[in-house]
């Protein structure tokens, strides 16, 4: 017999209403989306913990439907808002209901079956950095091979709160900023709630700058300039010589104030800008690719499904 989860209330009943409306579903999903790209890194010494995407779109489920065994690359995350799903893992079958969920580590096979119309959320995962690959191991190690449950009355307080901002109606001034902030700390609760990182947390001493510092000034004005100009094809003098300083201080101010490469920091711009465009729709993912600086394509389906976890097509 599978393991049930108890029921929780987590949306407002304005929200288990849209729910139930697949127009507005949708309408809420490319709002969702819209915001990832605000949401910021849970980092852990040099691992970054990366949100790759959140969505509606793959969870909303009518009673029987399934999901046959299938895996992810990287670790997922499926969060019931209303109605029950059955899921299936190689040692245990768990029953959720709303404000309940699993955290499925990578390549772990599984498969789903709706019992009850409703929705999920699905978030995907991804770990980066120099000691990405032994944190990997690791938390493989913890799952052991199991579907983790996650849920907690803080988790789902925070997407109620998603859901309180996602509703509003247009226009709604920082609506992607606050919905970011608050799925950087909803998925830092879930991480915390399913794995023990204390043994990767070490003391770090950060050197703190004043606001008006000149280097972190050049480091911003060079971002401005990318945001400004991600369309053309740019390259690290181009960016260097507009914030008046040598191409290789201008990499070791990155590193420096955003933790990136002046490479990486372009192409997390132009795909959001491609992101954007392909959600507002009315442009195609060729004419897309071209209007933000990629020079093919298919490069540019390729970047795009590995930051976001989707194609290019599935948000047109």
């Amino acid at each position: 017999m599978p393991k049930a989860v108890g029921n929780r209330t987590i949306l407002s009943g304005s929200g288990r209403h849209a729910l139930r409306d697949p127009a507005r579903v949708r309408i809420l999903d490319a709002r969702l989306i819209s915001s990832l790209g605000y949401v910021p890194p849970l980092r852990v010494n040099d691992i970054e913990i990366v949100l790759r995407y959140a969505h509606l779109g793959g969870g909303c489920a009518r009673k029987g439907a399934v999901a046959n065994e299938h895996r992810h690359e990287e670790y997922q995350v499926e969060y019931v808002l209303s109605g029950a799903f059955r899921f299936t893992g190689p040692q245990d079958t768990v029953r959720l209901q709303p404000g309940h969920g699993i955290l499925i580590a990578p390549e772990l096979p599984h498969s789903w079956e709706c019992v009850e119309e409703g929705t999920m959320l699905g978030a995907m995962v991804g770990l980066q950095g120099p000691s990405a690959k032994a944190l990997d191991a690791h938390l493989r190690q913890s799952a052991d091979g199991r579907l983790i449950q996650v849920g907690s009355t803080l988790q789902s307080v925070r997407l109620d709160q998603v859901f309180d901002i996602l509703l509003r109606p247009e226009p709604y001034p920082w609506r992607r900023e606050m919905i970011a902030s608050l799925l950087h700390v909803w998925a830092a609760q879930v991480l915390n709630d399913s794995f023990d990182l204390t043994p990767w947390k070490q003391k770090i001493t950060y050197l703190r700058q004043a606001a008006g510092d000149r280097c972190r000034a050049l480091c911003e004005r060079a971002v401005e300039f990318i945001h400004a100009n991600c369309a053309q094809r740019l390259t690290l003098d181009d960016i260097a010589t507009q914030a008046g300083v040598t191409p290789r201080h201008l990499s070791r101010l990155f590193r420096r104030y955003t933790g990136e490469s002046v490479k990486a920091v372009l192409l997390r711009v132009r795909l959001e800008r491609a992101r954007d465009l392909l959600t507002a729709g009315g442009a195609t993912v060729k004419e897309v690719a071209y209007a933000c600086g990629f020079s093919t394509p298919s490069h540019f389906t390729q970047c795009f499904r590995h930051r976001f976890g989707r194609l290019p097509r599935e948000l047109g």
